[in-house]
């Protein structure tokens, strides 16, 4: 099964705290793909991008995990926006983007499933 691309709405960080961005609830007994693209910038001219996978799987009703294998998201930035992360992580049964950034940086993401079997 095929889902649809997301775009989500755009973000802009109010300070360095870690926030999530929801890809989605798992069912029992399911599995998930996506492919994630981000960007994030500031006015001053700071730029980072992400390209990166995830595949995750939940058995019964245990939480989420990393299938693993997987491939650490590739980045590219300038000296200003080094610090900022993101990364894939579970929160209850739901699977998550954690994202890290500054005050003021402004984030896009297109999250792409590959497949989710439930």
């Amino acid at each position: 099964m095929r889902a649809a691309s997301i775009r989500m709405p755009r973000v802009t960080a109010a300070n360095a705290t870690p926030f999530n961005v929801k890809i989605g609830t798992m069912d029992p007994d399911s599995a998930i793909s996506f492919r994630f693209n981000a960007s994030a910038y500031t006015i001053a001219g700071d730029h980072k991008t992400w390209v990166g996978s995830s595949s995750w799987h939940r058995v019964g009703a245990t939480a989420p995990v990393v299938t693993p294998g997987g491939v650490a998201p590739q980045t590219q930035a300038t000296v200003g926006a080094a610090a900022w992360t993101i990364t894939a992580a579970a929160s209850g049964n739901d699977v998550v983007l954690t994202v890290t950034l500054a005050a003021g940086v402004r984030l896009d993401i297109r999250i792409d499933p590959v497949y989710g079997v439930g």
